[in-house]
């Protein structure tokens, strides 16, 4: 009998939760499913963790050298025999049914080559929502790409067609890899928490080299597109003034005052002159002053 779902967990040091992950794989109600752990070169007690599910049948288990967890996703996708891939975070959990839920619809909705539904961060939250389930266009998609990666099933014919995650990325990998997908494809949300995400302090998601990733991952999208990037400039302008405003504030935060300003400065066509972006650069200038009189007390400026 073929395999249905191809379940996808990176994990890298991650001896405290890495079991709660795993469990919430193997709980699933829907049974046509393998696991496969790819370990990224952990130097804590995770392989010795993953090692003991080696019994089961439904495990595969992976370890290479430290490459990132774009190149552990695509190590445990090449490795994938299943008719969809889903992602899990090692360090976020699944509600027992996500597997049946996504496999209903997937059924029901033959065009649909993405999926993706909600995420809660609440324990005890998961079944939350109204079940709806509504097509997203590629413009909500570049829009809007909060797409949880432990949220999402995608057709494992179109991940490959897609060339997987960009390993060169350190961040916004996950936004890279849904816009080809939803160029490719047909992507659908399901509004429905399945996945409880746990999250970590050091998580690199509001970093500043997220941001600029962000920014660079849709300045080669628009390279790769660029009928849809014409059509959309509007929303295209909007979303990349607001990206080069987030920057700004985070170098603020982290009081790169000249970089802050360099990207605000360069940035004019962008922003377009606006309020907030003068209120900035004001906010810059006076705190450069207050800096050179030691009187900065490090608050940030929102």
């Amino acid at each position: 009998m073929s395999t249905t779902f191809s379940v996808i967990i990176p994990v890298f040091n991650g001896e405290s939760y890495i079991s709660h992950a795993v469990e919430s794989a193997l709980s699933q109600t829907y049974d046509s499913f393998e696991v496969i752990i790819v370990d990224d070169g952990s130097t804590d007690g995770t392989w010795d963790i993953l090692s003991a599910l080696e019994h089961d049948v439904r495990v595969r288990i992976r370890r290479q050298d430290n490459r990132g967890v774009s190149a552990a996703r695509n190590t445990a996708m090449d490795l994938a025999v299943g008719k969809w891939i889903a992602f899990l975070d090692a360090d976020d959990i699944w509600h027992r049914e996500k597997l049946a839920r996504c496999h209903t619809i997937l059924e029901n909705m033959p065009d649909s080559t993405l999926l993706y539904h909600g995420t809660t961060l609440e324990t005890g939250a998961h079944g939350m929502g109204s079940g709806f389930v509504v097509t997203k266009t590629l413009a909500e998609v570049y829009a809007f790409p909060y797409l949880v990666t432990s949220s999402v099933v995608v057709a494992a014919s179109l991940a490959k067609a897609v060339g997987f995650f960009d390993e060169s990325l350190a961040t916004a990998e996950d936004l890279d890899f849904y816009l080809k997908c939803s160029t490719n494809g047909t992507t659908a949300h399901l509004d429905l928490a399945l996945t409880q995400k746990i999250g970590r302090a050091d998580s690199l998601g509001a970093s500043i080299r997220s941001v600029r990733d962000n920014i660079e991952v849709r300045r080669r999208y628009c390279s790769y597109n660029p009928v849809f990037c014409r059509s959309q400039a509007s929303l295209i302008r909007r979303v990349d003034q607001n990206l080069h405003i987030s920057l700004v504030r985070r170098l603020i935060v982290d009081r790169q005052l000249p970089e802050a300003e360099r990207v605000l400065l360069d940035a004019k066509d962008r922003t377009g002159g606006s309020p907030e972006a003068l209120g900035l650069l004001v906010k810059i200038r006076v705190l450069a002053v207050l800096m050179q009189l030691g009187l900065e007390n490090r608050r940030p400026l929102e």
